[in-house]
C-alpha cells in the first residue's frame, strides 16, 4: 500500500487511543517527563519520548537511517512494558 507524502498524511491523522497506562499512573508528576504511546487513526503507532536523533545518528547499525521527517526517540522500559499488552492485541488485528 502506497502512503501519502508525510505533510499531507499528518494533517489527516489523529490519536485514536493511548496504549498502556498514563504517564501519571507510571509516576510522572509534571509535564516535564511524559513518555507515552498511541494508536493513530491511520493504523500507525506514535510515541512521545526523548529525542536522541542527533546524539545517536552516527551510531546506528549498518542499514539503518533516519529520514528528514523522522526522529529517533527513547522510551523508558516501564512505558513499553505497560503498552505491551495493547501492542500485542493491536498486532493481532488484521
Amino acid at each position: 500500500m502506497e502512503r501519502e507524502p508525510e505533510p499531507e498524511r499528518q494533517s489527516k491523522v489523529f490519536v485514536l487511543r493511548r496504549l498502556g497506562s498514563t504517564p501519571q499512573q507510571r509516576g510522572s508528576t509534571s509535564d516535564m517527563s511524559c513518555p507515552d504511546v498511541f494508536e493513530l487513526s491511520d493504523g500507525s503507532i506514535a510515541c512521545i519520548g526523548t529525542d536522541l536523533t542527533e546524539s545517536l545518528r552516527s551510531a546506528l547499525p549498518m542499514g539503518a537511517s533516519i529520514g528528514p521527517l523522522e526522529r529517533l526517540v527513547s522510551l523508558p522500559r516501564q512505558t513499553v512494558r505497560d503498552a505491551l499488552p495493547d501492542l500485542v492485541s493491536y498486532a493481532c488485528i488484521p
